[in-house]
């Protein structure tokens, strides 16, 4: 039997169950899985061209309570360059891609 993960960020995974519920958020509800606010489509793509911010990539980390090294490798980024962009702030374009794709297959 797997245990449940130990630190998940509750109120993240909380506000997801609800607008997986309601259906409020639309298609885009896994979007709050990475702390985002918006679930339009074009400000998401806006969103994603400008590169997500480093705290998107962190956040889904607390929620599926794994070290940032295992997102990292999900999204295919190197060690170098992932301290880079906590450094930055910023993902890439491409990285920010990668990362909202990950959240809709963990949502």
């Amino acid at each position: 039997m797997v245990s449940p993960p130990k630190a998940l960020n509750p109120a993240t995974v909380d506000r997801f169950r609800q607008q997986m519920e309601e259906g409020a958020a639309g298609e885009h509800f896994y979007a709050t899985l990475l702390g985002l606010r918006t679930h339009d489509t074009l400000e998401l793509h806006g969103r994603l061209e400008e590169g997500l911010s480093y705290r998107a990539l962190e956040e889904l980390r607390r929620v599926l309570d794994v070290p940032t090294t295992r997102v990292a490798d999900l999204l295919r980024i190197p060690p170098r360059t992932l301290a880079r962009r906590k450094d930055a702030k910023r993902l890439q374009p491409d990285e920010s891609d990668r990362l909202l794709r990950l959240s809709r297959v963990v949502g």
